[in-house]
């Protein structure tokens, strides 16, 4: 906006505690619309807690943002190459959202699924 210098000056006389309160109703309103799809699934033991531990670390990761920034001191030095990896890594790891989702598809990868799911599964695809 800021090539338009009228249509900038709009946006920047608008006060922060709008911004803020509409920024607040934006996010309200994608948590309920998340909540609403949440609750038409059928959720099992083993969904609960992949959901459960991926938003855990989402929301510690969103509370503690450079929390990154310990794990790989001892590889900075001089070289541009290696330190400007680490940032990118650092910027990709420090958001919750990033961090939920790795968690998220990592468990779903590794944990085994239930009998029940497998059967059900086995049945969808198969049926007698």
């Amino acid at each position: 906006m800021g090539v338009f210098s009228k249509l900038a000056s709009v946006f920047l006389a608008i006060p922060e505690s709008v911004l803020g309160g509409m920024t607040t109703f934006l996010f309200a309103n994608v948590l309920v619309s998340d909540i609403r799809i949440l609750s038409y699934l059928k959720w099992t033991r083993r969904d609960r807690f992949v959901a459960a531990a991926s938003m855990t670390l989402g929301m510690g990761t969103t509370i503690k943002d450079d929390w990154f920034s310990y794990a790989l001191t001892n590889l900075k030095g001089t070289n541009t190459a290696v330190n400007g990896l680490i940032i990118s890594a650092e910027m990709v790891v420090n958001s919750g959202f990033t961090i939920a989702a790795i968690v998220a598809i990592i468990l779903n990868l590794v944990m085994p699924k239930e009998i029940e799911d497998l059967e059900k599964e086995l049945n969808d695809h198969h049926p007698a």
